[in-house]
């Protein structure tokens, strides 16, 4: 049976992100000719061209030298707390941004794929939270991608532009970068097994969050692309504490050490408890297949 991305042409912005080299590595695995956008370009495997996506003239012209099938709409400003710092540049990159690819991605008929986040639920009303249920954003982050699928939305109806939206819930897996929870549970783990450190300093220990693996969020964006429509969570359906999770990554290499909660690592606004329904990516076929043990496994390894 051929696989759906075999042959196809497929843009990745963001390609040098966490997340888009895993996505460019899952679809050329399955036969996609993988090209991406960067601001800054570093090593790639994958053809990657240096483009600020704010810029449409930049943007377009490098579609049309492409000609992609699919567009994957990954770069973004994604720092939570950074937002609050500087709006203003959130909002121009993600909104700008976001505006620049479905605009090119109509002049050449491609399908476009937008990245956006649990973050739009802000304190949700009920547990867990489905696809349909109101949204409440409290960070400048979290406006600039509900209004990136207002865009998405706009510009399907107004336009007839193919578009496909997830709402990816908190990411693990090897290789994340050390701002988040997950990652920084990982290499202060390390510490206390190399004996640099006695404890784990964290934000909020209390919060919980649903949790999903990088791995299996590739493999969700590959397939609501193939088989998808709307607005699709991604997440386990499971929820830990951030103080649980940390006990989980030292009881892996049977370690003590205290777990810390240090007031000025707690974000402007927090949320107690985020838990996502995950039925409706179901039923496309998809189920994580990574838990939280094995993806602390995996990331731990190059750490210790």
């Amino acid at each position: 049976m051929v696989d759906f991305w075999d042959g196809k042409g497929v843009l990745i912005t963001g390609i040098g992100g966490f997340v888009g080299g895993y996505l460019a590595e899952e679809l050329a695995g399955r036969g996609a000719e993988v090209f991406g956008v960067e601001l800054k370009p570093g090593p790639s495997k994958f053809k990657t061209s240096r483009c600020d996506i704010t810029s449409s003239g930049a943007l377009e012209r490098i579609t049309k030298r492409t000609k992609p099938d699919i567009i994957f709409h990954l770069a973004a400003q994604t720092d939570v707390q950074g937002s609050f710092k500087d709006p203003e540049e959130t909002y121009r990159i993600n909104l700008l941004g976001t505006e620049n690819v479905l605009k090119a991605a109509g002049k050449i008929d491609a399908r476009v794929l937008f990245a956006s986040t649990s973050e739009v639920y802000g304190n949700p009303e009920r547990l867990p939270v489905r696809e349909g249920d109101g949204i409440a954003p409290l960070s400048p982050y979290a406006i600039s991608k509900a209004m990136g699928e207002q865009l998405c939305r706009f510009y399907t109806g107004a336009y007839d532009l193919s578009t496909v939206v997830t709402r990816a819930f908190n990411h693990m897996g090897p290789n994340m970068p050390g701002r988040y929870v997950f990652s920084s549970i990982c290499r202060q783990v390390a510490d206390v097994y190399g004996g640099r450190s006695d404890h784990l300093s964290l934000g909020n220990i209390d919060a919980e969050r649903d949790f999903v693996d990088v791995r299996d969020v590739v493999k969700a964006y590959a397939l609501v692309v193939e088989k998808g429509d709307g607005i699709y969570n991604v997440c386990s359906n499971k929820k830990i504490s951030v103080r649980d999770l940390a006990k989980k990554a030292l009881d892996l290499y049977g370690l003590k050490a205290e777990i810390r909660s240090d007031e000025s690592k707690v974000k402007d606004v927090e949320v107690s408890v985020m838990l996502g329904d995950n039925s409706k990516i179901k039923k496309l076929g998809w189920r994580p297949g990574i838990d939280v043990e094995e993806s602390l496994r995996d990331s731990m390894k190059d750490l210790i």
